[in-house]
């Protein structure tokens, strides 16, 4: 139980930092229990998208941003 009240403050941090960064960040509620992280980038012509994606019990929380690719 412990375990699960600091990975949820960890990402609640994270959260927190990414939405002062100015990243777009989406939370839902999923069916079932997952627990996992997701890092990706996709490299669209001259910009790359970024995808993290925390999953926590029923919560998922995914944080989006782009960068250049120069």
């Amino acid at each position: 139980m412990i375990y699960i009240l600091i990975l949820l403050s960890l990402a609640l941090l994270y959260l927190t930092y990414s939405v002062q960064q100015g990243k777009e960040v989406h939370l839902a509620i999923i069916n079932g229990l997952m627990f996992g992280y997701l890092y990706d980038v996709e490299e669209v012509e001259d910009e790359n998208w970024h995808t993290v994606q925390i999953l926590l019990g029923i919560l998922s929380i995914n944080i989006l941003w782009e960068s250049s690719n120069e």
